[in-house]
């Protein structure tokens, strides 16, 4: 295992794991793992965006927030705004969405919610450690979506949870255990979800080209639109491939 952690998106089994396209390989490389944690490595975020350290001591326990902590976060969703880009990255940046069995959790709660609740699914991606998407309500109701996408959160947090206690290995459901604030077991989600509002076309094309680009970032394929679980297929064939999740079109003219 790379010094950069004990995940890393450049790992040759993981490589293997994620690309496989059955996802058999994922609980194999979950499985494998699972022995070769070392407990002196920091275990580091693989998103450009957030900073990595790299083989160090391992700090003490995260203190994590309660969910009215989440509240105060400096990112939230408005009234005046109706379309965001959201991140949901799971605690420890633990690699659950290797599965096809985790990833098919998201989706099919994505479109439950399409059904069910007027979300609008414009763009997204399941990366192995977090995802991205540009959401919307149907009707443009913000404090909608803002129930909707906390409904979400809670329901895709609980299958998850009982997913990783299934499949995962036991240093998976430690760490879940550990990140457990007072009022849970478990906990599944990293505290903030990081809502921006997206107001203009460019803010929404830098954004739209950030999550189809990610899977390549991390070298995982050489085309946006080979990574299954993303909506880049949807954009490359002008809207007659949908993929796992429905996508909806957003009007800027």
């Amino acid at each position: 295992m790379s010094v950069r952690g004990w995940f890393t998106p450049v790992d040759r089994r993981f490589r293997e794991a994620v690309l496989a396209p059955s996802f058999t390989a994922g609980e194999s490389y979950l499985a494998q793992v699972a022995h070769e944690v070392p407990g002196n490595v920091v275990r580091g975020s693989p998103d450009p965006a957030l900073p990595l350290t790299e083989g160090l001591p391992a700090p003490p326990p995260q203190e994590y927030e309660s969910e009215s902590q989440t509240t105060m976060e400096r990112y939230r969703i408005r009234t005046d705004a109706v379309v965001y880009f959201v991140t949901y990255s799971i605690v420890d940046w633990l690699p659950v969405f290797v599965s096809e069995q985790a990833c098919k959790i998201v989706t099919d709660s994505f479109s439950f919610c399409h059904g069910q609740k007027n979300l609008r699914i414009n763009a997204y991606v399941i990366m192995p450690t977090h995802l991205h998407a540009i959401v919307f309500d149907k009707n443009f109701d913000s404090k909608s979506l803002e129930k909707t996408l906390f409904d979400f959160r809670k329901f895709t947090g609980r299958q998850l949870s009982d997913y990783c206690m299934q499949h995962a290995p036991p240093c998976f459901v430690t760490t879940l255990k550990a990140a457990a604030s007072k009022d849970r077991e478990r906990r599944f989600w990293q505290s903030s979800r990081h809502p921006e509002a997206i107001e203009t076309e460019a803010f929404w094309k830098q954004k739209l080209d950030y999550i189809h680009e990610n899977p390549c970032r991390k070298g995982l394929v050489t085309r946006g639109a080979d990574w299954r679980f993303s909506s880049a297929r949807y954009f490359v064939s002008d809207g007659r491939e949908n993929g796992d999740v429905e996508i909806s079109a957003l009007d800027w003219g």
